[in-house]
């Protein structure tokens, strides 16, 4: 049977993998949900070690090039590699405009939102 910490990291690996985002070690740990479904869980240690250890996960979860995603999804490390490059360039590019547009005198505060 499995642990509840278990269920919360095939929990939040499944979730993220609706989106093709396969997650790393640190950010399964960010959002892994302890038994009163708060964010407040499992160290960081024990999260990998769990990750590590169990049969039931290992069933469950790949892990390969420091992310963990449901097995046969192999597809979206490349997406979330492919994700990264273009919101790189366009954060670059966001950097470019805003410092263009600090010179002038009226402006008081440029936002850059993350869904770049």
């Amino acid at each position: 049977m499995a642990s509840q910490l278990e269920k919360s990291i095939l929990a939040a690996v499944a979730y993220f993998d609706i989106f093709d985002y396969p997650l790393t070690l640190i950010e399964i740990h960010r959002f892994v949900l302890n038994l009163s479904g708060s964010f407040e869980g499992a160290s960081l240690f024990e999260a990998r070690d769990c990750l590590e250890r169990s049969q039931f996960l290992k069933d469950k979860i790949h892990f390969k090039n420091g992310f963990f995603y449901l097995r046969g999804s192999d597809k979206i490390i490349k997406i979330r590699h492919e994700r990264y490059i273009i919101a790189k360039q366009k954060f670059d590019r966001a950097r470019e405009i805003i410092s263009m547009l600090a010179r002038a005198p009226f402006v008081r505060a440029i936002f850059v939102c993350n869904s770049l």
